[in-house]
């Protein structure tokens, strides 16, 4: 998944998991050579390879597709639609001497790349910035 990151993501990348992949996530090692050492730590918040993890219930369940992504937030944009607007009303509960607030707020997000990009150096694997695992 990382080699599939575009590089300049790297710094500011997280990855999002699903709420039930923890135990696996924290039984991650990486080989190296007759040994090893933890992929995921929790000395620091929890990290994997050295990116921060964050666990949410949003995701797919654990072997689904999507329930491991890889992804830089700084390829999301969210934007205002609307001001936010702020209404009272003395009428609702007018019997308990008590006013009412409706606050209303329009937002959208979006991700600012539609599809993959490929590499200037023509390679053959496509990068992006918001990768997810397969199912297995």
């Amino acid at each position: 998944m990382a080699a599939r990151l575009i590089p300049t993501s790297w710094p500011r990348a997280i990855w999002v998991a699903a709420s039930d992949a923890f135990t696996e996530i924290a039984e991650m090692a990486l080989s190296v050579g007759t040994g090893g050492s933890a992929g995921f730590t929790t000395e620091n918040g929890c990290t994997l390879f050295g990116r921060p993890v964050y666990f949410s219930d949003f995701l797919p369940r654990l072997g689904s597709t999507g329930d491991l992504v890889l992804c830089d937030p700084a390829y999301y944009a969210v934007a205002d639609r609307a001001a936010l607007a702020v209404a009272s009303s003395p009428h609702y509960r007018f019997g308990e001497d008590l006013t009412t607030w409706k606050i209303t707020s329009r937002q959208d997000a979006r991700p600012l790349l539609n599809s993959a990009v490929t590499p200037r150096n023509g390679a053959s694997s496509t990068l992006g910035a918001y990768i997810q695992i397969a199912a297995r």
